[in-house]
């Protein structure tokens, strides 16, 4: 017998985006912009789009090719946040590719 199990992609939305929930990605990869349309954008009084903030765990090899001290870290996967500032035009260029972006 042969057991398959499938656990859906998902992420989370919290702060100033349309809603805080946890939201399945539709298909196998999922960008920042397509991620921030599907949480229904970020609202316009309460964001700062200058401060778009993805928390992501990235393979070790990645994070140590950023320059991050993945020292503190057991595991294959590191802890990594990215700033993305959306006032810059450049930032929607950066969001589908959000490794290029800002890491904080």
């Amino acid at each position: 017998m042969i057991y398959l199990y499938r656990e859906p992609q998902t992420f989370l939305t919290f702060g100033a985006l349309g809603t805080q929930q946890q939201i399945p990605f539709g298909a196998w990869r999922l960008s920042l912009a397509e991620a921030i349309s599907k949480a229904g954008g970020l609202t316009d009084v309460q964001n700062d789009p200058a401060a778009v903030f993805l928390y992501r765990g990235e393979a070790r090899d990645v994070a140590e090719a950023m320059g991050i001290d993945c020292s503190p870290f057991e595991g294959p996967m590191i802890p990594v946040i990215y700033r993305i500032n959306l006032r810059d035009p450049s930032g929607y260029f950066l969001a589908p590719h959000s490794k290029y972006a800002t890491r904080t």
